[in-house]
C-alpha cells in the first residue's frame, strides 16, 4: 500500500519507529526518537509506550514522556501520571503543570464531567507549592473550576499563595467579579496582607470590590486602595472617591491624586473633585491638585477635546494654573499664553568671568541709611510711577516733564491719588466692565487706557504683569475680563 492512498498507515508506521528506536542501545537514535516524540503534539497513540518510560533512567527521555503524557493524559492515564509525578522534583512537577496548562489552553478542557472531577481531584492533592500554577489550570473547568476557588477562598483562606492572584485573571470576567468579591470580604477579615497583591489585579470593573479595606484603621491599607482607584482611572466623583476625599489622613489623599489615571478618567468626575482638593488644608494637597489641574490642560480625558477641557479649567482657575505652570515645568503650560520664567534653584557662579560682587562692611550698611538704590523691580517702578503722578498734581501751576518714566496723565475724579498706576488700570478695567460686560475687548481698554494718560510701554507692562499674577484672563479671542477669586 502507498503513502499516499493510506496516509493513515503511514503515520502509524512512523510512531512504530519512534517508539521502537525510544528503546535503542544507540544514544543517537534514542534521542532523535525523543525529538520526534516531542514534534508529534497530540499523539495519544503513544501515550501507552510514553507511561513505561516515565521511570526511564536517561533524564532527557524522562523528561520527554512525561512531557507527552501531561499533553495526552486522559482517564485511567491521569492517576497514573499523577502517582510518578509525585516521585520527581519539585521544578520538574512544575514543567510538566505547565504542560497542561498549555494542553488545556489549546484544546480546552475535557467535556466530560467525571473527567473533569477526576482533574480537579489530582491537582487538587498537589499542595501549596503548585497553587499558583493549578489556579490557572482550573480556570478551564467552567463552574468545577469556579467551585474549587471559592471553597479554596471560604475554607483554607490562610493558605492562598499571593503569587495565586495574579492569575485570577485567567478566569471568565463575570468569575473574576465572583472570586474576587469573595476574597476581598474574607481577606479584609482573615488575610490583610493580600491587599497589595488584590489592588494590582482590579480593574475599572472590580476597583469597587476593595470597598471593604477603607474600614481599616491602618492608612496605609486605605492608601492602596485609593492608588488602585486613582490608576484605573475615575468615572464618578461620588462612591469610594468620596470616601477617599474625606480621609481623616492626608496621606491617603496625596496617593490617590500621584496616580490619578487623567486619559482613562471622566473629566466632570475629576473637574469635580478638584473643586474640593483645591480648597484642602494642607498644602502638599493643593500642590499635587493644581499639578492634576495642569495636567488637564495637556492631556484628554476619556471621552472630552482638549479645547473644551482647556476651557473650563482656565475660565475658573486661571490663576491655580499659572501657579501650577511656575511649579511643574515638565507638563506642557504654552497653552496658557503666557512665558513661565525657569529659575534655578541655585544660582551658578561663572568662575572665568569678573564678579560683580563687592564685600560689604559694617560702614557699608550705615550708609545705606542715607542713600537709596534705585529699584529696578517691576513693581518698584510702578510705584516710583504712583509717586511722581501724586508729585505733578501738586504742582498744576508748572509743566513738569518726567523723562521716559510715566505719560502725561489726566486725574479725574474716580482715581485716587494714592492708588498705584497698576491698580489704576484695574480700576479702568472695572469701569469699561461694567459698560460694556465682563469680558472686555483689549483694544478697547487700551484705547480708554491711552485717553487717560497711560503710554503704550506703560499699558503693556501692566498687563503682563496683572496677567502672570493672575488678576485678569486674556482669553484666545483677545478680551479681558477681571477675575474675581472666592476664597
Amino acid at each position: 500500500m502507498s503513502r499516499i492512498k493510506h496516509p493513515e498507515l503511514a503515520e502509524i508506521k512512523k510512531l512504530a519507529s519512534i517508539a521502537r528506536n525510544l528503546d535503542s542501545p544507540d544514544m543517537q537514535i534514542m534521542y532523535s526518537a525523543g525529538g520526534s516524540l516531542v514534534e508529534q503534539g497530540i499523539a495519544r497513540s503513544l501515550l501507552p509506550k510514553a507511561m513505561s518510560l516515565l521511570t526511564a533512567e536517561d533524564p532527557f527521555i524522562r523528561k520527554l514522556v512525561f512531557r507527552l503524557a501531561g499533553q495526552n493524559a486522559f482517564g485511567t492515564y491521569i492517576d497514573a501520571l499523577f502517582d510518578e509525578l509525585k516521585e520527581i522534583n519539585p521544578a520538574e512537577r512544575e514543567q510538566v503543570l505547565h504542560a497542561i496548562e498549555e494542553r488545556f489552553s489549546i484544546y480546552g478542557a475535557p467535556y466530560s464531567k467525571e473527567e473533569q472531577a477526576l482533574w480537579i481531584s489530582v491537582l487538587d492533592k498537589l499542595g501549596n507549592e503548585h497553587q499558583p500554577t493549578v489556579v490557572g489550570i482550573m480556570s478551564y473547568f467552567g463552574k468545577h473550576g469556579l467551585n474549587w476557588i471559592r471553597k479554596l477562598i471560604k475554607n483554607r483562606i490562610a493558605d492562598i499563595k499571593p503569587g495565586s492572584l495574579p492569575n485570577i485573571k485567567s478566569y471568565p470576567e463575570n468569575d473574576q467579579i465572583k472570586i474576587i468579591k469573595l476574597l476581598t470580604v474574607q481577606a479584609a477579615k482573615d488575610r490583610i496582607d493580600l491587599l497589595p497583591f488584590l489592588s494590582e489585579i482590579v480593574d475599572s470593573s472590580t476597583v469597587r470590590l476593595l470597598a471593604p479595606f477603607l474600614s481599616s484603621s491602618d492608612w496605609k491599607n486605605r492608601a492602596l486602595v485609593a492608588e488602585a482607584i486613582g490608576r484605573v482611572g475615575i468615572t464618578s466623583s461620588s462612591g469610594l472617591v468620596m470616601e477617599i476625599i474625606a480621609d481623616t489622613d492626608w496621606q491617603v489623599k496625596r496617593r490617590f491624586l500621584e496616580h490619578l489615571n487623567i486619559k482613562e478618567s471622566r473629566f466632570s468626575a475629576v473637574f469635580k473633585i478638584l473643586s474640593y482638593i483645591l480648597t484642602d488644608s494642607r498644602i502638599a494637597i493643593r500642590n499635587f491638585a493644581e499639578r492634576i489641574l495642569l495636567t488637564l490642560g495637556a492631556v484628554e480625558c476619556d471621552g472630552t477635546h482638549l479645547e473644551d477641557q482647556r476651557k473650563r479649567i482656565e475660565k475658573k482657575y486661571r490663576s491655580h494654573l499659572l501657579r501650577a505652570a511656575s511649579k511643574n515645568e515638565d507638563i506642557d503650560s504654552k497653552w496658557l499664553g503666557v512665558s513661565i520664567e525657569k529659575m534655578d534653584p541655585i544660582p551658578v557662579m561663572n568662575e572665568d568671568e569678573d564678579s560683580e560682587f563687592e564685600g560689604v562692611s559694617l560702614s557699608d550698611i550705615e550708609s545705606t541709611q542715607e542713600k537709596e538704590t534705585p529699584s529696578t523691580d517691576a513693581g518698584a517702578k510702578l510705584d516710583l510711577m504712583a509717586a511722581l503722578l501724586s508729585a505733578k498734581k501738586e504742582v498744576e501751576s508748572t509743566d513738569v516733564s518726567v523723562d521716559s518714566v510715566i505719560s502725561e496723565i489726566t486725574s479725574t475724579d474716580s482715581y485716587d491719588d494714592s492708588m498705584s498706576i497698576a491698580d489704576q488700570l484695574i480700576l479702568l478695567l472695572k469701569q469699561v466692565s461694567t459698560e460694556s460686560g465682563k469680558d472686555v475687548q483689549l483694544s478697547e481698554l487700551k484705547n480708554r487706557a491711552l485717553e487717560q494718560g497711560f503710554s503704550e510701554s506703560d499699558f503693556k507692562d501692566i498687563i503682563t504683569q496683572l496677567e502672570k499674577e493672575g488678576t485678569i484672563y486674556r482669553s484666545s479671542k483677545g478680551t479681558i475680563s477681571y477675575v474675581d477669586i472666592d476664597f
